[in-house]
């Protein structure tokens, strides 16, 4: 029995060195508002590893705010 179990986590160990890198993406909510948010923009800095998500944020007013967020990878 002991075996079995060994032998079935080598097994599912393999498998998940074959799943590809893009399907263990990691994902960040930058935003929580329930307003309106258009217009969302992303860019990358590979030199500091971080990525800058911008976004308007228009309220009850009916005007629009710009908002930024830095995120680490």
């Amino acid at each position: 029995m002991r075996r079995a179990n060994i032998l079935f986590l080598v097994v599912i160990l393999f498998l998940c060195l074959l799943l590809p890198v893009s399907s263990q993406a990691f994902e960040v909510q930058v935003a929580t508002s329930v307003d309106s948010e258009p217009s969302p923009a992303a860019a990358y800095d590979p030199e500091n590893h971080q990525y800058i998500v911008v976004w308007e944020q228009v309220g009850d007013s009916g005007t629009a705010d710009g908002w930024a967020r830095m995120v680490n990878d």
